[in-house]
């Protein structure tokens, strides 16, 4: 029975309820005009639907900061919907509708509309030859003219390596004994034992050691959906192009804003090799190699309109960015595909400086006397780079933001009433109109430091009825005195950072 409605996928084990980012209408649309395309108007009446919602983190999130944008959201899996469901009836969410379907059911529901914006992350790779079917039919039926489709995929270039040691772990997982996680567990112990033995394989695919050893730190409903699914279908980009154009679709951008600085990505050679390529689609097919891209984020659209170069520049000049680090926390220092890669703070101290103060628009970056020696081009480079390191994010108009607050605040006081131990929690902030990631205890302390009451009080009943206890430099905590004490240090280390920080995104626990 299971089979029936799974379908090959796995069902008996949740996803990960994560955040996507890349999935917002605005930086949809920001992303698209770095590229010079038309896109539908994230301030405007939308109608987004997202296929294969899982927890509906990412759903609930947007229909929080887009109240004029309507929302259907999709999956088949009825205990994640339920989860959904009652997350946007906590939050006072009116404008989305989530719907317990598959894919071919969705397509013949009656009553859906045209969407401006139609978004599938983590599920292409995953499903039958089937279900893509239906996707495909789907998108062309419901896309209106105009619309975008955001699709996420493993890429073929990073990941064919990587084939035999995913069958290895889905094969050997499979004949062993126990629930999921026992399996994994006996999987990847073989895995690690076959890397000890200096196997071939490994010299000749050096990143399957970092794949395997990277397994620690992943939750295990995604090892469990990334390696035993039945169904698993890398692309490469040229078929992916390929496919989606069979409805009309064309590429556009990539939604992953680390693409879009290739200055940092790439050496002098790479990129005048790939400046010599002019079609755009095989320049991403070449770019994928350069780069062993193994996850694909694509934008694709339906009637493709280029901007003029005067329009792109000036939407451009009223995106409002905004700091998600303090000035001095700046991380110059970044680890790429090339090694290492530095930030002068000689050209990045002004521009962080100004931000401090509150969000930016270019234009008020141009204005600013600290900032007059740098052209639009290269404030716009150093925007996008920090957006790109998460030093920094897209934020919205301030038009509407007093009914963001509300919104965003019935999220977070239902997130501080019931945090989740051992899972992602996200802020909702309304400044930013996105998720911010946070954990149980940081939700605890800011709650309880809103409301008047000891935090270390509340974290360590928390803890206390969770049979939980914390871990100091990798020793677990044993006595109360000892989490007190940990817990103290902790809040004070809160006030003195994160508390500043999340005040002046506008997070906040108490309801409006």
């Amino acid at each position: 029975m299971l089979e029936n409605w799974a379908d090959g996928y796995i069902a008996d084990i949740n996803y990960t309820n994560n955040f996507y980012g890349e999935l917002l209408p605005h930086s949809l649309q920001f992303c698209m005009t770095l590229k010079g395309f038309e896109a539908p108007d994230a301030n405007q009446p939308l109608r987004y639907c997202e296929l294969g919602c899982g927890y509906g983190v990412t759903a609930n999130m947007m229909a929080m900061a887009y109240p004029h944008i309507t929302f259907d959201a999709v999956d088949f899996n009825p205990s994640q919907i339920v989860a959904a469901r009652a997350a946007a009836e906590s939050a006072g969410l009116q404008n989305i509708r989530f719907h317990e379907r598959s894919f071919q059911e969705f397509l013949d529901e009656s009553d859906l509309p045209e969407y401006d914006i139609i978004s599938l992350h983590g599920i292409h790779s995953w499903v039958s030859l089937e279900n893509r079917k239906h996707i495909l039919s789907f998108i062309k039926k419901k896309l209106r003219s105009g619309g975008v489709v955001y699709i996420s995929y493993n890429c073929s270039v990073g990941w064919l390596p990587l084939a035999p040691l995913r069958k290895l772990i889905q094969e050997h997982a499979e004949a062993s004994a126990g629930g999921r996680q026992e399996q994994i567990s006996q999987a990847l112990a073989l895995t690690r034992e076959l890397i000890e033995t200096n196997a071939h394989y490994f010299k000749h695919v050096p990143g399957a050691v970092a794949q395997i050893k990277a397994m620690d730190q992943k939750a295990l409903g995604y090892i469990v959906h990334e390696f035993l699914g039945q169904e698993w279908h890398p692309s490469y980009f040229a078929d992916m192009a390929e496919e989606l154009w069979s409805v009309k679709l064309s590429f556009a951008a990539s939604a992953y804003l680390k693409d879009h600085v290739d200055q940092v990505n790439l050496s002098n050679e790479q990129l005048s090799l790939l400046n010599k390529i002019k079609d755009p689609n095989r320049k991403e097919s070449l770019r994928d190699i350069m780069v062993s891209q193994g996850f694909r984020r694509d934008i694709f659209v339906r009637g493709p309109r280029k901007l003029s170069v005067a329009r792109r520049a000036q939407i451009l000049s009223n995106y409002r960015f905004a700091l998600t680090i303090t000035p001095d926390s700046f991380v110059s220092n970044l680890d790429t595909l090339n090694g290492k890669a530095q930030l002068s703070l000689e050209l990045y101290g002004p521009v962080l400086q100004r931000m401090a103060k509150g969000p930016v628009r270019l234009m008020d970056l141009i204005e600013d006397k600290s900032c007059s020696k740098f052209s639009a081009t290269s404030l716009m480079q150093m925007l996008v780079v920090l957006v790109a390191t998460e030093q920094a994010s897209l934020c919205l108009p301030d038009e509407g933001y007093d009914v963001r607050r509300v919104r965003a605040s019935a999220i977070n006081e239902a997130l501080f009433q019931e945090p989740g131990m051992g899972c992602n929690l996200y802020w909702a902030s309304p400044l930013l109109g996105s998720g911010i990631l946070t954990d149980w205890l940081n939700v605890t302390i800011l709650g309880a430091l809103e409301r008047g009451i000891d935090p270390v009080d509340l974290a360590w009943t928390r803890l206390r009825d969770n049979g939980q206890r914390l871990v100091h430099e990798s020793r677990s905590l044993r006595t109360e005195a000892e989490n007190r004490d940990e817990l103290a240090r902790r809040v004070e280390q809160f006030r003195a950072g994160e508390f500043q920080r999340l005040t002046g995104l506008g997070v906040s626990t108490m309801p409006r």
